[in-house]
């Protein structure tokens, strides 16, 4: 083979922005898409899930808000993954969805990004409000280490919240109104952090550092 030949070969192999493809056995995870639902499945499994949610219907202006906070989610949903985390990303969760993901035996976290009904409870897209009393206590995963309801009024139950999920679980809610601003804060690093707060209940704490929990956990 000529050099000339040699160099066509080694351009044919390259992506359209002129990169050499990466090998796909090095990928940390492979993704399988099904409808709303992406499972990242990782290289090195840690023999743990965690489960990040949407829990907005489908009209026009929610799935505008919900794109707009999944551009900072999405990394954090990559990064956990890329540790060794099997990670469920939905975006259309329902009612049955986040029962499910709470009864799951391998489930250390669940994120819950949607709107509240103000008195604790939380909107799925299938159009129910799930609330404390509706989670079986006994079935809930004993691994699980936080639970995060980023919505209007999830921390007026935080009590109850508490007593379903179990002691060993950390919760994070919003007593007051949770603002896109807010949601964005807490799934990303920025330079807001260092004069500002997502006004959780626990505003020194944000969503990588809950992830780290979980890491750390056995």
């Amino acid at each position: 083979m000529s050099y000339s030949q040699g160099q066509e070969a080694l351009q044919a192999k390259r992506s359209p922005e002129g990169e050499a493809p990466k090998n796909k056995a090095n990928k940390p995870y492979t993704a399988v898409q099904n409808g709303t639902r992406t499972v990242l499945n990782p290289a090195k499994p840690n023999g743990k899930t965690l489960y990040f949610f949407y829990g907005y219907d489908g009209s026009k202006s929610e799935q505008k808000d919900m794109k707009a906070e999944a551009a900072y989610l999405e990394d954090d949903v990559k990064a956990a993954a890329a540790r060794g985390f099997k990670v469920v990303y939905d975006k259309a969760g329902t009612m049955a969805d986040f029962l499910s993901a709470l009864y799951d035996g391998t489930c250390y976290g669940i994120y819950w990004s949607a709107h509240g009904d103000g008195k604790g409870g939380i909107w799925t897209s299938d159009g129910k409000v799930v609330k404390p009393a509706d989670v079986d206590k006994s079935r809930v995963s004993k691994k699980i280490q936080y639970l995060i309801l980023a919505t209007c009024g999830s921390g007026k139950a935080a009590t109850e919240w508490k007593k379903a999920v179990g002691s060993g679980c950390q919760f994070e809610g919003w007593v007051n109104s949770t603002y896109k601003s807010e949601t964005i804060d807490f799934t990303s690093k920025s330079m807001l952090d260092s004069w500002s707060s997502h006004k959780g209940m626990t505003p020194g704490k944000e969503l990588d550092d809950y992830v780290n929990d979980a890491a750390k956990a056995r």
